[in-house]
């Protein structure tokens, strides 16, 4: 069930970057461009100066209830699906460093976390990625 995943949170891209950084930590290769968010003004071409709507990802609020199994099936990635641990109850952060990591065996081509979206009724959630 989603929770937490209206896009009600407008941040200059760079500010929004800095926090995803945060989250992956100084240890890790970070691979994931930005998630979920699109720009709020498409007229500028001055990545500086865009604006984002995106989920208030620094929420400590829980974007999916219960036990939640994220993988990506990009073929950038891998010729199969790829799975991270379940997490219970996970907020973006959760879902941002699971991307991340699902993505360390691929391409380090520009990848984006475009979407999450649910299989059927199962508790697998597919980290939609593009380039």
């Amino acid at each position: 069930m989603k929770k937490n995943f209206n896009l009600d949170l407008t941040i200059e891209y760079p500010s929004l970057l800095k926090i995803v950084d945060d989250f992956i930590g100084k240890d890790k290769k970070k691979l994931i461009q930005f998630a979920i968010f699109e720009s709020a003004d498409p007229s500028v071409n001055d990545d500086d100066k865009w604006f984002i709507n995106c989920p208030d990802i620094n929420s400590k609020e829980s974007v999916f209830e219960g036990e939640c199994k994220f993988f990506i099936d990009y073929w950038r990635v891998s010729d199969e699906s790829v799975f991270y641990p379940a997490i219970t109850n996970p907020t973006w952060k959760d879902i941002i460093v699971a991307c991340n990591e699902l993505l360390q065996n691929g391409n380090e081509c520009g990848v984006f976390l475009e979407n999450v979206k649910r299989i059927g009724t199962t508790d697998c959630y597919e980290l939609c990625i593009g380039s």
